[in-house]
């Protein structure tokens, strides 16, 4: 995962964004090719997440699950191209999508998306292929990047260096 990541200079503005974090506030999001197509071109996923830390992965559990917490995102479709038996899924279907965060989980949108049958290009550890024909990546890489950060009424984007790879 790559992108825009927040630090604070002192403990003062530190505590100052954790507020402005806990008030949703503080708005990131990301984008994501997708291995497959979500259920609408526009939606909110709810799903309840447990983590299990030995493994470092996380999964979708029922809300009773000890452990389990809720976890929401949106997401909207920008585009979905198909290349057929080559593709990283059954259906050669690859998705752009923009994704917004409610909650932020422990891998929160990979597990998301893959429990929908739609794992992040390159998220090996989630179900997604390792590269396709929409851009292929780096070793290790996955086509999920947080791209627009929005602190105190400013943006501030910067876009993956695969965006640029896309065909």
């Amino acid at each position: 995962v790559s992108g825009l990541v927040l630090f604070a200079k002192d403990k003062k503005e530190a505590a100052r964004l954790s507020t402005c974090m806990q008030q949703g506030s503080i708005g990131k999001e990301y984008c994501a090719i997708l291995c497959g197509e979500l259920p609408q071109k526009e939606g909110c996923l709810v799903d309840y997440l447990v983590k299990n830390a030995d493994d470092n992965v996380s999964a979708v559990a029922a809300e009773s699950v000890p452990g389990s917490k809720r976890s929401e995102l949106h997401y909207k479709t920008v585009c979905t191209v198909g290349h057929g038996a080559e593709a990283c899924d059954t259906e050669g279907i690859y998705t752009l999508a923009m994704i917004r965060l409610v909650t932020g989980r422990h891998h929160q949108i990979r597990v998301q998306t893959a429990h929908r049958g739609c794992p992040v290009l390159g998220d090996m550890k989630y179900g997604g292929a390792v590269s396709g024909p929409p851009v292929q990546l780096a070793k290790g890489e996955i086509a999920l990047c947080a791209f627009r950060l929005s602190v105190d009424g400013e943006d501030y984007v910067s876009y993956p260096a695969w965006a640029e790879r896309l065909a």
